[in-house]
């Protein structure tokens, strides 16, 4: 992990919050996997992709159609943004 590291930098992921309204009440999606674990969709960013363009890239690959027709991703605003560019020291 730490070779990784120093090639291409710190693993980059995101997570869509989606959100939907359902009888005049938001509900946010999320991914069952298994019976008892629930995710957002989302994933890892590959080297040098920018944010948005990659959260689209997951969700077409999440939750794109299979017809062939392109989705129109609206990407609304970030929630958060968190990240841990460094390792421990070695022991």
């Amino acid at each position: 992990m730490r070779e990784e590291y120093e090639k291409v930098g710190m693993r980059r992921s995101v997570d869509a919050v989606l959100i939907v309204h359902e009888h005049s009440l938001p509900h946010i999606l999320l991914l069952q996997i298994g019976s008892t674990f629930f995710k957002l969709p989302g994933g890892e960013l590959e080297v040098g992709e920018e944010e948005t363009e990659g959260m689209k890239r997951l969700l077409d690959l999440t939750l794109g159609r299979t017809d062939g027709v392109k989705n129109e991703w609206k990407i609304e605003d970030e929630v958060g943004n968190w990240w841990r560019p460094n390792f421990d020291p070695p022991r």
